[in-house]
């Protein structure tokens, strides 16, 4: 009798269920990537953002101090840059006045507004004058040979500001860069190991849709520190860092800094101070530091404050310059600072204060003898800034 074989189907059925299984493994893991590049936290909770290549226009409006022309936030992309070399000064820098009257140049291309800076000096009102170099969305006002600078394009797209500075140190003009420190809404949504997370990794903005440096990074104080040797090379004498605290605007609460367990906020504050403050003092310049008034008196709504007296006395004696930012230029009159700011004395303080301009019509003599009288209202002091977000100013 004949034997009878089963067919041999061999084993296809079982190794196609395990090729399935192996493709959704990784589709899912392709997803799970995408979204954690694409996810930020802000004060409306949980966003979704470059995932398809589109954003809101509240997001795309950068809030800032100046305005300038803002660039899309990109899609979070974790990129490790190579640090450029520190460049060395290229010429003597201007020797410190011991009494600053500067006037805020927005916009240092802006020649009308650097001529009549310089005619101001000739004319004995000023011998300073602060210019915002990096502003408060993370853009340059020069060209910065940072590799994180050009992965997020922040330099600048003009090289007018080279012919602008040498103007005004060819009159004498001692110049103060400011930098907006940690909001910076650049850099940190492009690199996230210099960002403020959650405390499950994702990306921290502000109510405004800012992203902030993380003050315990070390990767931004290299970024930073670099950027303003930077400045000292082109002929800056002195860094102004404003916005230098921790954010308080928006869900704050959620911010998580595994370093908090062993470093404070205050003393990573002072520690991130005077690294920097010996990094720019070895490229020759010197640092000082901006705060709102009503923040350190613990109101305003300003971007908060995190500071002490012990950022002062922490610092060089040289370097202890702080400048207070007055919403109500009444205050500056009569200003008095807690005992948590005894370590600050009157020869550290100097006052910065808005234009009362209307701009509705800045050039009436009622608007520019309302500047003029402000002006001479500061003269008790030993130095003061003007802010005038048009650039222009009167001579007095």
């Amino acid at each position: 009798m004949a034997r009878r074989y089963k067919s041999y189907r061999g084993r296809g059925k079982k190794r196609g269920n395990i090729l399935i299984a192996v493709l959704c493994v990784l589709v899912l893991a392709g997803i799970i990537l995408v979204l954690s590049q694409s996810v930020v936290y802000t004060s409306e909770g949980l966003r979704f953002e470059g995932l398809f290549g589109k954003r809101s226009q509240a997001e795309s409006d950068s809030v800032g101090s100046p305005p300038a022309a803002q660039s899309a936030a990109p899609t979070l992309i974790i990129v490790s840059p190579t640090p450029s070399a520190t460049p060395v000064p290229s010429a003597p820098l201007t020797s410190t006045p011991d009494e600053i009257n500067a006037v805020y140049i927005p916009e240092i291309t802006d020649e009308a507004s650097v001529n009549g800076a310089v005619q101001l000096v000739k004319n004995n009102n000023i011998n300073a004058a602060v210019i915002d170099m990096k502003r408060d969305d993370g853009t340059l006002s020069f060209v910065s040979g940072r590799d994180e600078a050009a992965a997020v394009l922040a330099n600048s797209e003009s090289a007018a500001y080279e012919g602008m500075i040498k103007k005004l140190k060819a009159e004498g003009v001692y110049l103060i860069a400011r930098m907006s420190a940690f909001k910076d809404n650049l850099v940190p949504r492009k690199m996230q190991n210099y960002s403020v997370k959650t405390a499950n990794g994702v990306i921290w903005l502000d109510q405004e849709y800012q992203g902030w440096l993380n003050p315990y990074s070390e990767d931004a104080l290299d970024y930073l520190s670099a950027l303003a040797c930077e400045l000292i090379g082109l002929g800056f004498d002195e860094i102004m860092l404003d916005n230098f605290c921790f954010p308080t605007r928006g869900r704050p609460n959620l911010l998580y800094f595994p370093e908090e367990a062993e470093l404070t906020r205050e003393d990573a504050l002072n520690s991130f101070a005077a690294k920097f403050t010996q990094r720019v003092a070895a490229a020759g310049g010197k640092v000082s530091f901006r705060y709102s008034f009503e923040s350190l008196q613990g109101g305003g709504t300003g971007s908060g404050v995190n500071l002490s007296g012990s950022l002062a006395s922490s610092l060089p004696p040289a370097d202890r310059r702080i400048f207070l930012e007055f919403a109500d230029t009444g205050l500056a009159e009569n200003m008095t600072l807690g005992e948590e700011y005894s370590d600050l004395t009157d020869g550290d303080i100097f006052v910065s204060v808005h234009s009362p301009r209307k701009y509705d019509d800045p050039e009436s003599a009622e608007n520019t003898g309302m500047l003029i009288n402000l002006i001479k209202s500061l003269k008790s002091y030993k130095g003061y800034i003007i802010c005038d977000e048009s650039g222009y100013y009167p001579i007095w």
